[in-house]
């Protein structure tokens, strides 16, 4: 039986991260000066993060303000 598409998803960002995880401990010694753009970087991904989720909301507004027409 073929699994759908969504119940590998978990899978290959596990996948992903493992491979993250080596290539930075791999090549991270040879980075200087990552404390200055780590906060950066943190904040950069939580804000990315949570667009998905603002774009939402601004839609569901909408679509509600003009009675479900819009999309």
């Amino acid at each position: 039986m073929v699994q759908p598409l969504a119940a590998s998803a978990p899978a290959v960002t596990d996948v992903f991260g493992v491979l993250g995880a080596l290539v930075g401990s791999v090549f991270g010694p040879f980075v200087t000066g990552i404390d200055r753009y780590l906060s950066f970087t943190l904040v950069l991904v939580v804000v990315v993060s949570m667009l998905p989720i603002v774009l939402e909301v601004f839609r569901a507004q909408r679509v509600r303000r003009h009675g479900g027409g819009v999309r």
